[in-house]
């Protein structure tokens, strides 16, 4: 009986404590459930990417966005209160250096504009009141952005007369904006949305379609611009094959076609060149002025990291010497004689009071530098690190064909301005061939960190991987091209050389 008295105090506290918590706990579902219901998506939004974390007190994470148009961020705190700062001046926004926020504990809408510079940083921030905050953001692309720039411009409107046309008229001053992001959505036989990089000159459109859009796309955009009898369509693609029948069948005799590089090797039957644009440094708002092939051998390689991450730590270590040196029990000063008798004392038996076991002793098996760390990698390792760094840079868009380095002045202010107008990234590495560079690019890199020049010979695995840009001129594709095939088609290897008269019957 007296066991029963003292449990039931017991179990009334634990209620006490219980029932509070689970009221919290049942608050928060409702709350989310709630919150998910509040929040429709109109269908003019397209889901990008679904991005779920976790977050400490006073911590921040930090995410970068690329996407070009209006981007919309709609946060949402699932437990704990998630900030989310959005800035294009840094990539590490938080409170004091925002552009946009989202302060609220549930959730809540950030509409990137158009004209924000990519990439965007975005900061989400734990607030110090919860120990750890659970966040759920969804990355929406507002398709009626990019249309309405296409179609509504300033000279037309919904409100005036619909006889006006809504596309820009060739010759009338109004063209399109350099490489202006626009979206194809809707098509009359079609309802996939694709994102090109359009633009126009003399009534003739190029469009540059994304990585991941299969090349039967651009039949699909010809015949819905060929509507349209003002304008003539150029359709290049990453994926497409030879850019000719296009050219015959879209462009007519006469017009003023794009500079086109073709490969100096043969290229297998299997295989099919990649293609780039070719730019120039003699603007900021130059338009590409043609099409480049590149050999797929060389740009379009399986990438292997291991292979990468052996060459990029050979590269680091093969000039490193440690002169790290310490003394051994000999070279230590003192400890000749021996510190007491062998037997007798009850003390463990020394011969010195140098041993490694005595403070103030040599070391036992020390570093004894200077210390080389060379080694050498095969050759083959060599040669397809270089074509899987060129490979990468290539597939994340940030390799760069230019015809020349000929830039108007030798300002360096000039250089950083068009290299932030192209988002070519924070470090540009620049290579052409010979060491001979001209006085103007010379002088502008000169006193710059972020922007390299270096000649095609001394181009490394290091040097691509330290640069966010790698910027390659004709001359200096031609060169890397024509020494990493040479790799692939040598019969015999370079070393170990054959030894005298060891051919002779």
């Amino acid at each position: 009986e007296g066991c029963r008295y003292v449990w039931l105090p017991a179990a009334v506290t634990m209620l006490c404590f219980r029932i509070p918590l689970l009221l919290v706990l049942l608050s928060q579902v409702q709350q989310y459930i709630q919150a998910s219901e509040d929040f429709s998506v109109p269908a003019e939004w397209v889901l990008l990417h679904v991005v779920q974390g976790h977050i400490g007190a006073g911590n921040y994470s930090y995410l970068r966005l690329n996407h070009d148009g209006r981007i919309i961020l709609h946060m949402l705190s699932l437990k704990g209160d998630a900030d989310l700062y959005v800035s294009d001046k840094t990539l590490r926004p938080d409170f004091d250096t925002y552009k946009l926020q989202s302060v609220t504990c549930g959730h809540d809408v950030v509409v990137v504009p158009v004209d924000f510079v990519r990439p965007v940083g975005i900061g989400i921030y734990g607030h110090p009141s919860h120990l750890e905050s659970e966040f759920e953001m969804r990355v929406f692309y507002d398709q009626t952005a990019l249309t309405e720039d296409l179609f509504q411009r300033d000279s037309y409107s919904s409100e005036q007369n619909n006889d006006q046309p809504k596309y820009p008229q060739p010759g009338t001053g109004e063209e399109f904006d350099e490489e202006e992001p626009i979206l194809i959505s809707n098509l009359e036989k079609s309802n996939e949305i694709y994102v090109a990089k359009v633009t126009s000159t003399g009534g003739i459109i190029f469009f540059s379609l994304q990585d991941n859009v299969p090349y039967h796309t651009a039949n699909i955009v010809q015949e819905w611009f060929e509507e349209y009898d003002e304008f003539k369509v150029l359709i290049w693609s990453p994926n497409s094959p030879d850019l000719d029948p296009i050219k015959e069948a879209i462009l007519p005799s006469g017009s003023d076609l794009p500079v086109l590089r073709r490969c100096d090797d043969d290229i297998p039957a299997h295989l099919a060149p990649i293609q780039t644009w070719l730019h120039s440094l003699g603007s900021y708002d130059s338009e590409p002025l043609g099409v480049v092939d590149l050999h797929p051998d060389v740009f379009s390689v399986p990438v292997r990291l291991d292979i990468l991450h052996a060459v990029e730590v050979w590269q680091r270590n093969f000039k490193r010497i440690s002169y790290a040196s310490v003394k051994s029990r000999a070279e230590v000063r003192g400890g000749g004689r021996k510190p007491w008798k062998q037997k007798g004392s009850g003390r463990a038996r020394h011969g010195s009071i140098r041993s490694p076991l005595w403070r103030g002793g040599g070391v036992a098996h020390g570093p004894r530098g200077p210390t080389s760390y060379y080694y050498m990698l095969p050759m083959k390792v060599r040669v397809q690190g270089l074509k899987i760094a060129l490979t990468a840079k290539l597939a994340q868009d940030y390799l760069h064909v230019i015809d020349t380095l000929e830039i108007p002045t030798p300002d360096p202010h000039y250089l950083e301005e068009l290299v932030k107008h192209r988002q070519w990234g924070d470090s540009v590495l620049i290579v052409d061939v010979g060491e001979d560079f001209t006085h103007n690019i010379l002088q502008a890199t000169a006193n710059l960190k972020s922007i390299n020049i270096i000649p095609a010979i001394g181009l490394n695995v290091h040097s691509m991987l330290k640069h966010e840009s790698l910027v390659l001129t004709l001359e200096a594709v031609k060169f890397l091209e024509k020494k990493l095939l040479w790799h692939d088609s040598r019969f015999a290897p370079l070393y170990p050389f054959k030894l005298p008269y060891s051919d002779m019957p």
